[in-house]
């Protein structure tokens, strides 16, 4: 039993190392190559399937009569794309559909929903929109999630939207769903653009229709209202000095409490009447000899006095 064990040791110990390290290798690559061409394969099917899929979603989506069109338009949502597909089907709808056509409501609610998927450019976008809320009402254009669909596509332009809005206000027709629209986009729209809604919607406010004229004040106020705010906003901005350059802003606040403290007339700047109570005379920060130290010239001293 000994002698055996022996003789299948000697014999084990014979055989070549590197023969063996040879051949797992080649076992190895070969593997390697039937998975990669088993993960390709799959790939091109999960492709292949992936787009049948989108062909399907797309075809339902855009039958608006077919039960599952609003399922449709959620999970082609989910995919974060545009699809030039669509924008035949929303064209036709909104271009071809008379507003007082049986079930025309219906029809341009759903046209909405395709909308942030289409390739339509914003400004047909905006204006089918507009167009839907002009002949139904905000309050009418189907379901509450469908009223904050068409807001969302209007604040996604708040500059164009703005711009047709202002042009239906100057029309004779002009509702007051229109003035309520412009609360939608009034914080991304320029300030001098915003004012220019104020005289329109004055003349909507003394409007004869009683809801219309009531709807239209209540804009008015809050328009004027964020105009001033902004206007305010504004000024304070341009107020603040601007550091002069290398100046470091901790200097330039201590000026400011400084000169706020001895300026007895409020000019924002010391005269020799007024500095003469300091204990150390500031005459030296009088940049320019023109007998005032304004707070930059008072900060740029205090900073040039620190050690380097």
């Amino acid at each position: 039993m000994n002698r055996f064990k022996l003789t299948l040791c000697v014999y084990v110990l014979s055989v070549p190392l590197p023969a063996l390290a040879q051949e797992r290798p080649a076992e190895d690559a070969t593997a390697q190559q039937t998975d990669e061409a088993v993960v390709s394969q799959l790939e091109n099917e999960v492709k292949k399937n992936v787009k049948q899929f989108e062909q399907l979603l797309l075809k339902r989506a855009a039958d608006l009569s077919h039960p599952n069109h609003l399922v449709a338009v959620e999970l082609l949502g989910q995919q974060k794309q545009q699809f030039e597909e669509l924008n035949l089907v929303i064209e036709h709808v909104f271009e071809n559909v008379a507003a007082d056509d049986p079930g025309s409501l219906t029809k341009r609610s759903q046209a909405i929903s395709l909308i942030p998927l289409s390739t339509i450019d914003k400004s047909k976008k905006v204006r089918f929109v507009l167009d839907t809320i002009q002949s139904y009402s905000v309050e009418n254009v189907h379901s509450p999630a469908g009223q904050r669909q068409s807001k969302k596509i209007l604040s996604q332009y708040p500059e164009e939207t703005f711009s047709q809005i202002l042009e239906r206000l100057k029309q004779p027709n002009a509702n007051r769903a229109m003035a309520e629209l412009l609360q939608v986009v009034s914080m991304g729209v320029p300030l001098t653009q915003l004012n220019q809604a104020t005289a329109p919607l004055i003349v909507l406010a003394g409007s004869d229709d009683t809801e219309t004229a009531e709807s239209a004040m209540y804009v008015t106020s809050r328009l004027q209202s964020e105009i001033d705010q902004r206007v305010r906003q504004k000024r304070i901005a341009l107020s603040k000095p601007v550091l002069p350059q290398g100046m470091d802003e901790k200097y330039l606040k201590y000026s400011q409490r400084i000169i706020g403290r001895y300026d007895k007339n409020n000019d924002n700047a010391l005269t020799p009447s007024e500095w003469e109570s300091m204990l150390m005379s500031p005459a030296a920060a009088d940049a320019n000899r023109d007998g005032r130290i304004t707070v930059e010239e008072y900060a740029l001293w205090m900073q040039s006095k620190q050690p380097k």
